[in-house]
């Protein structure tokens, strides 16, 4: 829902391009903010998006800068129980 919300795109059209650095820290901060997400799941969410970028990585070559600034993306720090 966010990426339609916010690229006015379907989410069955995005292309690698639409998932720019920017547009997924949104997200992230999205989740925590409007949606009351802790900041473990903000991690879980961008770990799911690492894996994402890694088959990325191998798949699309030519997409190896964004998907080093996807992956250089820090994880928030939160108290473990």
């Amino acid at each position: 829902m966010f990426a339609q919300v916010r690229l006015r795109k379907s989410p069955s059209v995005l292309t690698l391009a639409d998932l720019y650095v920017t547009f997924i820290g949104a997200f992230l901060t999205d989740l925590e903010v409007k949606r009351g997400a802790s900041a473990k799941t903000r991690n879980q969410h961008l770990t799911a998006i690492r894996f994402f970028f890694r088959f990325v990585s191998f798949e699309e070559p030519a997409h190896s800068a964004l998907t080093q600034r996807v992956l250089a993306i820090p994880s928030k720090r939160h108290d473990k129980q």
